[in-house]
Formats: C-alpha cells, sequence, structure tokens
C-alpha cells in the first residue's frame, strides 16, 4: 500500500524497486486484509438473529423497473452486473432463498428484480434472464441506470449498454 499511486511503466509491471517516481511517492507497505464474514455466515452462526441496519444511499433513487449495477467481485467474466428491479425496496417477513441460492433473514431490506445476462461483450449487449428472480441487498447498489437501449436480434429482444453509461458504472465501482 501506497498514500500515493504511481503508474510509471515499472510500478504497473509490479515492479516498485525501480519506480520511476520514488522521490514523490513513499515505499510499498504490505497490508494483509481479512474480507468480513458474510451475512448469511453470521446471522447462521448468532442465536439471536438480528437485522442489519439499513443505510440507503445510492438504492434510495431505486424503484419499480429500475436498472442498477452492482459489483461483480471475484467474478472474470463481468465488471458489474445489472439488475432490472420488480419493485422498491421491501422488508422480508420470512427467510428466503432467491434462484440463484443466496439466503436471507426475515427483517432484511431487499430489492428483488431480474438479471441480464451478457448476450456479447463486444458490443455490450444483455439479455433479461425473467425465468429466475434474484434478490439484492440495496448497499450492493453501486449505480442507477439509464434506460439501456433496446435492439431486436430476430426474435430474440436484447438490451445494449451505452459507452457513456457502462464508463460511469466502472468509475461508480
Amino acid at each position: 500500500m501506497r498514500k500515493r499511486s504511481c503508474y510509471c511503466g515499472e510500478c504497473l509491471y509490479d515492479n516498485y524497486d525501480d519506480c520511476q517516481n520514488k522521490e514523490l511517492v513513499d515505499s510499498i507497505q504490505e497490508v494483509m486484509l481479512q474480507r468480513e464474514a458474510s451475512a448469511a455466515t453470521t446471522r447462521a452462526q448468532s442465536e439471536n438473529p438480528v437485522a442489519e441496519p439499513v443505510h440507503l444511499h445510492v438504492a434510495d433513487l431505486v424503484s419499480k423497473d429500475s436498472i442498477i449495477a452492482i459489483a461483480a467481485d471475484g467474478d472474470d467474466s463481468y465488471d458489474y452486473y445489472l439488475l432490472k428491479i420488480s419493485d422498491g425496496p421491501v422488508v422480508l417477513t420470512e427467510d428466503i432463498i432467491d434462484n440463484y441460492g443466496c439466503a436471507f433473514s426475515a427483517g432484511s431490506t431487499v430489492l428483488k428484480g431480474h438479471f441480464f445476462l451478457r448476450d456479447n461483450l463486444i458490443d455490450m449487449t444483455y439479455k433479461l434472464d425473467q425465468k429466475r428472480v434474484a434478490v439484492v441487498f440495496p448497499g450492493t447498489v453501486r449505480y442507477v441506470c439509464s434506460e439501456l437501449i433496446e435492439r431486436g436480434r430476430g426474435k430474440r429482444k436484447v438490451f445494449q449498454v451505452a459507452a457513456d453509461v457502462h464508463e460511469d458504472i466502472i468509475a461508480s465501482l
């Protein structure tokens, strides 16, 4: 970790000892980060499960039919996931497991909707998966998209992310 970043050719190839800007940046200090336990694991291990407080920020702008972007940490195929919201934020009255196998406890505030699945990486087109319902926490929302560009390919309807919207999403992650 450094207090200032450097993007010289040496640093881009992890050759920090030969940094071209040594006089401007401090030395590298290794920091070990620990991942917090997932909400499902924490609740499952707790004897008295308690709903987490909800801190809505970007998700305050979400309503029915909104299209949101969620960071896709650890997924080499996607930079972000797109989700079309079927309802605004809802408080669960019972424990549920969504169609993707994610568990959510009663009392949690969540967003329900359908993911867009990538159709073509080159032209940034997606198709809407209306067969499976996804559930996400409002705190995972990183960007609320404008409408996607609707394109027709034969009998299939696909949606395209405009280049400027894609850049804005990437910047928000």
